[in-house]
């Protein structure tokens, strides 16, 4: 998995952090620079490089799933679609039940 170097922060601490956090972070991790993720994910160079400086700080959700796209033919786990999508304010697609960011999920089952 992409997140061993931070597994002793869980996973789901991601959704704490803000976008240009996680999204530098997957980065670090994954050993890329903003120019490789910009040409795999098929999105302007300049608007990456915003989104991971912090500079612009809302990006749609057609954005974070084609960088969660370029970061998993990097060698991203899957679960990175669900990190970007919560760091940028987006509900989560492939959600355990167990995940504990979800406060109350228990009541909903």
């Amino acid at each position: 998995m992409v997140f061993d170097q931070v597994e002793e922060q869980g996973i789901w601490r991601l959704a704490e952090a803000d976008f240009a956090d996680a999204l530098t972070r997957l980065m670090d991790v994954l050993g890329c620079t903003g120019y490789q993720l910009a040409e795999l994910a098929e999105v302007d160079r300049p608007y990456l490089h915003r989104l991971s400086s912090g500079e612009k700080l809302h990006p749609s959700r057609k954005t974070v799933l084609k960088i969660a796209a370029g970061l998993m033919r990097l060698g991203a786990d899957i679960l990175v679609v669900d990190e970007l999508l919560l760091t940028a304010g987006y509900a989560p697609i492939f959600v355990a039940v167990d995940v504990p960011f979800l406060p109350g999920w228990e009541k909903k089952l």
